[in-house]
């Protein structure tokens, strides 16, 4: 059975939004994640 769902962030209540000085560290972590997935892919295509 299909469900139809709407949600609303009434004011950041569903979702957290990242201040500058926390940034550098998730763009590093997002990159080195990238990577090693990209890497992971590519040794199994091997």
């Amino acid at each position: 059975m299909k469900k139809d769902t709407v949600l609303f962030d009434l004011g950041g209540t569903l979702a957290y939004y990242y201040e500058m000085p926390e940034f550098a560290d998730l763009l590093r972590q997002g990159i080195a994640e990238v990577q090693e997935y990209l890497l992971n892919e590519d040794a199994q295509r091997q």
